[in-house]
């Protein structure tokens, strides 16, 4: 008698857990560590299942987190974890930490892999995309200013010209 309860306490036990792992790993909570291999993240993207993909791109570290949906949907995070080493001051404060959501309709996906985007920051929110938004303009502003000198002497030698 005492056998056949074990078995049955062992086999709801056996249940829970994977009732438990299936949910933990559908929840977001457990996600596949794909590390710096970006056909495992495009892969995990593309069916909308939880991975993390680290990314070192001239020599920022970017960390990427997708999340499960069964929408028509994917969401992802990215984040800059560390700016490169020697970066100006202005740009490490500005992207170091900072992040953005991302959520890509999953014919999007199915197109074209997430690594192959051209225009991703269409489909992000966040302080990241801001703060990329105003370094941009920041720079645009720079160039202006430096060469205003160049543009009032070619209108001056136009307007003499008249």
């Amino acid at each position: 008698m005492k056998s056949k309860e074990s078995t049955k306490n062992l086999i709801l036990i056996l249940i829970l857990l994977v009732i438990i792992s299936v949910s933990l790993f559908f929840s977001g909570i457990l996600k596949k560590n794909c590390e710096q291999d970006k056909s495992c993240f495009d892969e995990a993207l593309k069916r909308c299942s939880g991975a993390i993909y680290t990314s070192f791109t001239n020599g920022n570290i970017y960390v990427y987190e997708s999340y499960p949906s069964f929408s028509d949907t994917c969401k992802f995070k990215v984040k800059v974890a560390k700016a490169t080493p020697g970066a100006e001051l202005n740009l490490k404060y500005s992207l170091e930490g900072k992040s953005m959501t991302c959520i890509i309709p999953r014919s999007e996906l199915q197109e074209k892999s997430f690594s192959d985007m051209d225009n991703l920051s269409e489909f992000c929110t966040g302080p990241l995309k801001e703060a990329m938004y105003e370094l941009i303009v920041q720079r645009m502003y720079s160039l202006v200013i430096a060469n205003l000198g160049n543009i009032s002497m070619e209108a001056r030698k136009a307007v003499a010209g008249f």
